[in-house]
């Protein structure tokens, strides 16, 4: 199965121009030549809370979201007790 690349800056435009026109997630995704899964995860994690889809502010949301998972990452690889204590949890399941 191909896996998905990332949502461009300018697919996140696209998507802003075609979700206040109206169009639904599956009409999205077929312009763009996206899943609609892809589309519709997209609208749904990015979005304001009162449903707009805004792209500046979808790229903020994505961007804090991959800058917080990095940090994670480096937190699990600098601290050696805290690789050791999930290295063990995860060889229990």
């Amino acid at each position: 199965m191909k896996k998905a690349s990332k949502v461009t800056d300018a697919e996140r435009s696209e998507i802003d121009i075609l979700h206040t026109k109206g169009y639904s997630a599956r009409a999205i995704a077929r312009a763009l030549g996206r899943s609609p899964n892809t589309i519709a995860t997209e609208l749904q994690r990015n979005s304001l809370k009162d449903g707009r889809y805004v792209a500046t502010h979808a790229k903020h949301k994505a961007y804090v979201r991959r800058k917080y998972a990095r940090y994670q990452g480096k937190k699990i690889q600098d601290n050696d007790e805290l690789r050791s204590f999930i290295v063990l949890k995860l060889s229990e399941h």
